[in-house]
């Protein structure tokens, strides 16, 4: 998969240089989720139809987060992973937009001429609004090319969208099978094992410390089952996000990992939590002995 990095004063097609057929996707896809995949696996169907390769334009940052339309929580999968979904699903090329002022003011015509202009089909939800004020939509796209592809958006039972708000809230709330479900797999978040207080050792529980990004999605503080990944391999493990209010409140949220019958130093090493499940809150014992012993019981949970 090709990169291609564009600003608001960029022309697509002065970066390019074939005359292929292409068709395209636009958006954030944060998560990558189901609903994603059915626009995804209308693209490629396209793109076979009509011998193209395919383009996904994505934004960096969010707008929602330079329209301050929401609080920056980070995002379910930082730019750098987004970009290695897009690869794995095997996509041509990924036009990385920067997302600024000048942008989510541009009016959608202006958008439409920068960068959509050299599209033979583009594949979008029926929900797609772009362009200033949002005035830009599935109609006016059609002024670029007759073939606009629409794809309705995810409901559930109840017939309500389902989408990244949803993932969100979800991990909010520690529902984690609910998120997964609609992530298609389990959520990550990566880091480099760096030191910590050393208060596992002394319980005899070692844990591994992974400083939290400010672009990771922040789950909901706890404990939780879940899986370390290092080196490609995967472990049964239990992790905790927070402040480790009981021994001594670290000042930064944290995530603590301890991986069930694994002694390895990983000082250093990169490493992926898989959440799996939600076991409790995060709690302030009154001493480090009720510490041991809850974390002793979680960890018969996540055996189980």
């Amino acid at each position: 998969m090709e990169l291609v990095y564009l600003y608001s004063n960029d022309v697509f097609k002065d970066k390019m240089s074939n005359d292929t057929n292409l068709v395209c996707t636009i958006g954030v896809f944060d998560g990558v989720h189901k609903g994603h995949k059915l626009i995804f696996d209308a693209l490629f169907k396209e793109a076979r139809k009509i011998n193209a390769k395919t383009i996904v334009f994505t934004f960096d940052p969010h707008p929602d987060y330079v329209l301050s339309k929401r609080e920056n929580k980070g995002y379910l999968l930082p730019l750098d992973e987004r970009i290695n979904a897009f690869r794995q699903i095997g996509l041509d090329y990924c036009c990385i937009i920067r997302c600024d002022e000048e942008l989510v003011n541009m009016p959608y015509q202006e958008f439409n001429a920068r960068f959509l202009s050299e599209m033979n089909a583009i594949v979008v939800g029926s929900d797609f609004r772009y362009g200033r004020n949002a005035k830009g939509n599935t109609y006016t796209l059609a002024s670029i090319t007759d073939n606009v592809i629409v794809i309705p958006v995810l409901k559930d039972n109840e017939g309500n969208k389902i989408g990244s708000e949803d993932v969100r809230r979800y991990l909010d709330n520690g529902q984690i099978r609910e998120a997964n479900n609609i992530l298609l797999k389990n959520y990550k978040i990566g880091g480099i094992v760096s030191n910590g207080n050393k208060i596992g050792s002394t319980l005899g529980i070692k844990t591994a410390n992974i400083r939290l990004e400010q672009n990771d999605f922040m789950l909901k503080k706890g404990v939780y089952k879940c899986y370390a990944i290092i080196d490609h391999e995967k472990y049964k493990a239990i992790c905790n996000i927070g402040y480790s209010p009981t021994i001594k409140e670290n000042k930064e949220l944290r995530l603590e990992v301890h991986i069930l019958d694994f002694e390895k130093d990983l000082y250093g090493k990169f490493m992926l939590v898989e959440f799996v499940d939600f076991i409790r809150d995060e709690i302030k014992f009154n001493n480090i002995k009720e510490l041991k012993a809850q974390i002793l019981k979680d960890i018969e949970e996540v055996k189980k």
